[in-house]
């Protein structure tokens, strides 16, 4: 006894079986010999032995050896195909083979791929959705049950956009740069200016340039004339509207009550001098 090899089901093939040896010493090669499809016996996974479908006589090789011709009906059953030759003074002969899938065969012995296709799912048959697709529910997310019905509403529109629920999202960075607030000062800035239904401000009513520059925004430190900063100006008019000065009017404090904020003097034609002071700002 022997095991041969493989054969692709189904499909008919030539086998070498041998060598023939004469039963009287064991040894010496029955040649020459004519073996007709009726001195070969096959059994199809463990089945009653059959002649072969095929009724081709064997052909000699050399040596003893000899070749047979095997029908695709007699490998159309999977599993173990045994065939037995027991020629007449010759020793008796069985060779085992392992008929195969035409995919496995293909794969292991040709250009063909393994075919993987899933069929069930833990013990279940798999069904198929809308397009031969998978139907794969997800019943846990780490472990939290209540995770997936979640996700559902989040997406499905009546969570998420469209729906009554929205999806919260706290804005922490903006180009990697870390915003900070106070109270509710960038949610109300987002409000002013993107709020789709009454937006109160413009992105286009701001000007290109950074704050304090030529064509930007105002700042403090902006210098309005002659060297004089915005913060200046806005202390003098105040001081002079708002607070203390002499009886002459020629005078006026600053706030603090501590510093002349504007020193007005006339000359003898009749011109008016200012001296600012703003050393306490």
């Amino acid at each position: 006894m022997a095991f041969i090899g493989e054969l692709k089901q189904s499909t008919t093939v030539t086998i070498t079986v041998g060598p023939l040896v004469a039963a009287s010493d064991g040894d010496t090669e029955q040649t020459g010999k004519t073996l007709a499809d009726t001195d070969f016996f096959l059994s199809k996974n463990g089945g009653v032995k059959a002649v072969p479908s095929d009724t081709n006589d064997a052909t000699e090789d050399a040596h003893g050896i000899y070749r047979k011709q095997i029908h695709g009906t007699d490998t159309g059953t999977l599993g173990l195909l045994t065939v037995y030759i027991h020629f007449t003074d010759s020793l008796y002969l069985r060779q085992d083979y392992q008929v195969v899938t035409a995919n496995y065969w293909d794969s292991k012995y040709s250009t063909d791929k393994l075919q993987v296709d899933v069929t069930q799912w833990i013990g279940t048959a798999v069904t198929l959705s809308t397009g031969n697709k998978p139907d794969v529910n997800i019943d846990e997310i780490s472990d939290d049950t209540t995770a997936p019905g979640n996700l559902e509403l989040m997406f499905d529109g009546t969570g998420y956009a469209g729906g009554t629920i929205k999806l919260q999202t706290d804005l922490t960075q903006i180009l990697a740069h870390t915003l900070t607030d106070t109270g509710t000062q960038l949610a109300d800035a987002f409000q002013k200016f993107f709020d789709v239904a009454v937006p109160t401000g413009t992105i286009n009513s701001l000007p290109d340039a950074i704050p304090g520059a030529a064509t930007g925004l105002l700042t403090l430190a902006t210098v309005i004339e002659n060297s004089v900063p915005l913060k200046h100006i806005l202390a003098g008019i105040f001081d002079v509207i708002g607070n203390k000065s002499n009886t002459s009017g020629t005078i006026f404090r600053n706030d603090a009550d501590d510093t002349d904020r504007l020193t007005v003097t006339v000359d003898a034609t009749g011109r008016l001098t200012a001296v600012w002071d703003f050393s306490d700002l």
